[in-house]
């Protein structure tokens, strides 16, 4: 069954605790930026001071992670997630407590800031034990693609489990449920005997960080240009319903994507594969960029939703090569922040495809922005296949 692999590496390694403090944990990233958009504007009475303020914590987050992922690295898991939890959690409750007062938005914005920082990383930090967890390579594929799942997961329920707080309660109490959620996953994850049996490994030596390897500047690189084409189909699939008297429906087909990428994901992680890491991630570029071109041929959201579903099934198996890759090309005693150099290239490139996608739809139309992610997804496997050699890990680096 598609199912048994996974099953059996949960029964297998000492990772269900792990697994299921990371959901906790992670859950709240498919929250918070909703969350915070409705608590600030339900007491401020703006979008603009709500979306900076939700910009503001996403990129808080976005560039701390790496010095959070070498901290890591230098010090140990527990102490980093133990502090970044609690620094977190007080920061969310004081933007809550701030918001009801009415604080002047500028304080809204550092709040949040600040509290993004100290987001705790739970990713990087289950991705580095992965490989001391797995027994060979075929659950190492199992491993990464149970982790790009849950991520799908979580993005997909996030925002519902924000949705139904604030039908119950309000958007305040959705804050204080992601900072919860957030702080007892991070702890329960520090505490979990796979966390606290890691230790940081000596260092190679280099100076220039986890980006001193050229594999890693090379998939850096080619993920942010990869992850603009979601940023591009955040504008561009919201203003394709919207042109189409529908804008409800904007979210059933971004979630269509979600579909994919977990059917996706998935099959990819149930297989057993004799390719190099290296030629996976270059062929399920290509699978991506197939599944994609065909969305600008939609005329209606009937039309677009199975489009969708279908651009997504490449979505996770790209995330999944591209993290078993960076064990084996990350410098010794950095892997940690070279996990976090890649999320915080991903988070860059939605921002920025999100950012420059609203000018073009405004003066070209939905079209051409949705011919533009086709481009964009074309680069980076131009990218990925100029890179190849360097993507190839040296023999003896670990699994293939």
């Amino acid at each position: 069954m598609l199912l048994d692999p996974y099953l059996s590496l949960l029964r297998a390694s000492r990772s269900r605790g792990l697994v299921a403090a990371s959901v906790v944990g992670r859950l709240p990233l498919g929250m918070m930026t909703l969350a915070v958009v409705l608590l600030v504007r339900s007491t401020t009475g703006s979008f603009t001071v709500a979306g900076v303020a939700a910009a503001g914590y996403a990129i808080g987050a976005g560039a701390a992670s790496p010095l959070l992922g070498r901290l890591v690295d230098r010090v140990g898991q527990r102490p980093v997630l133990a502090t970044a939890a609690a620094g977190g959690a007080f920061l969310l409750l004081a933007l809550v407590g701030c918001t009801a007062a009415r604080a002047p938005a500028a304080l809204l914005v550092v709040l949040a800031t600040a509290a993004g920082a100290l987001t705790p990383p739970l990713s990087a930090c289950i991705r580095a034990l992965w490989p001391g967890l797995v027994r060979s390579p075929q659950e190492a594929e199992v491993a990464y693609a149970l982790d790009a799942v849950i991520i799908e997961v979580v993005y997909f329920f996030g925002p519902l489990l924000v949705a139904g707080t604030v039908l119950l309660a309000s958007p305040a109490a959705a804050v204080v449920l992601a900072a919860m959620l957030t702080a007892a996953g991070a702890l329960w994850f520090a505490n979990s005997a796979p966390s606290r049996a890691w230790r940081p490994q000596p260092r190679d030596g280099q100076h220039q960080g986890a980006l001193g390897a050229v594999g890693m500047r090379v998939i850096v690189v080619e993920l942010l240009v990869w992850a603009t084409t979601f940023g591009v189909l955040e504008v561009a699939v919201p203003a394709f319903a919207t042109a189409h008297g529908s804008p409800a429906t904007a979210g059933v087909l971004l979630a269509g994507v979600s579909v994919g990428s977990t059917a996706g994901g998935l099959w990819y992680g149930a297989r057993s594969w004799r390719r190099p890491v290296a030629e996976r991630h270059l062929l399920a570029l290509g699978v991506f960029v197939v599944g994609l071109a065909p969305l600008t041929l939609a005329r209606t959201p009937g039309q677009m939703l199975p489009l969708m579903v279908v651009a997504g099934l490449g979505l996770a198996p790209v995330v999944i090569t591209a993290y078993r890759l960076v064990p084996l090309l990350a410098p010794r005693g950095r892997l940690t922040e070279a996990t976090a150099w890649v999320e915080l290239s991903l988070a860059i490139g939605i921002g920025a495809g999100a950012g420059v996608t609203g000018r073009v739809v405004d003066t070209l139309g939905v079209r051409w922005a949705l011919a533009g992610a086709v481009a964009v997804a074309l680069l980076a496997l131009a990218v990925a296949a100029a890179g190849q050699r360097s993507l190839t890990p040296p023999a003896g680096s670990g699994y293939p």
